[in-house]
């Protein structure tokens, strides 16, 4: 049986936001975990970018681990996947990279990824990380 490797490229993308809906805030590093998201296929990160909305500065780490560490809230910095090439903007609105120098670039179908805070910004209320994957699928 002869078996066809596809390639698809894809995003997972997470907002953070500072303040409320209504009460918009400069975002904080002091509750510095923003959110969760589930991986949800296979995938090779290529490229992350980061857009906020408006010039400012933030750095933003990845972490990754199982569901079971997600529910018992151990994931932590150990777990981060971003190497020195941390998702980051300085003074500027938009950035991004393709280097990803020491990530872990391979990411597993239903881990967790936990988007840190580790520096805030003090103008910037929502920034998206967006990371460019390529997913795979054997037809």
């Amino acid at each position: 049986m002869v078996q066809r490797l596809v390639v698809d490229e894809d995003v997972i993308v997470c907002l953070i936001q500072g303040g409320t809906q209504n009460t918009p805030a400069a975002i904080t590093a002091t509750t510095a975990i923003k959110g969760y998201l589930p991986v949800p296929f296979d995938c090779e990160v290529w490229k992350w970018r980061v857009v906020a909305d408006q010039a400012g500065s933030i750095v933003v780490d990845i972490w990754m681990d199982t569901y079971a560490a997600f529910l018992a809230g151990t994931l932590a910095n150990a777990d981060s996947i971003t190497g020195t090439d941390t998702p980051t903007l300085s003074s500027v609105i938009a950035n991004e990279s393709t280097a990803l120098t020491g990530w872990t670039r391979e990411l597993v179908k239903d881990r967790m990824l936990a988007y840190n805070v580790d520096a805030g910004p003090a103008t910037v209320t929502w920034v998206a990380v967006i990371l460019y994957v390529k997913r795979k699928k054997t037809l």
